[in-house]
């Protein structure tokens, strides 16, 4: 499994953790054939514990798990381009992890 990390929405202002509250809003895709078109986008905040709790709960038994700090996409305000790397976020000039690969095996 790979994912953005979660903890992209807490640096726009979400909440990281569980708090009862979702977030509704009007988002268009983000991929490259967007036609600019809106719908309504529901998120909510989930921790990466949280994610691995749900994975291990279901019976899956996880065998790797590693945070990166670059992205392939370059779908993130003040992004940079890092050779050979890819996008990566600074904060107060340490890198922010932007992805999450868990490899697992049912049980």
């Amino acid at each position: 499994m790979l994912d953005f990390h979660p903890i992209n929405d807490f640096i726009a202002g979400d909440a990281y953790f569980e708090s009862g509250k979702t977030d509704v809003g009007e988002a268009g895709t983000y991929s490259e054939n967007c036609t600019g078109e809106k719908s309504t986008l529901v998120t909510w905040p989930q921790s990466l514990s949280e994610l691995i709790r749900a994975l291990i709960n279901a019976g899956i038994a996880i065998e790797v798990c590693h945070e990166y700090p670059y992205s392939p996409y370059d779908c993130f305000a003040d992004a940079q381009w890092v050779l050979d790397k890819g996008y990566q976020l600074l904060f107060k000039d340490q890198q922010v992890p932007l992805n999450y690969a868990i490899k697992g095996r049912k049980l």
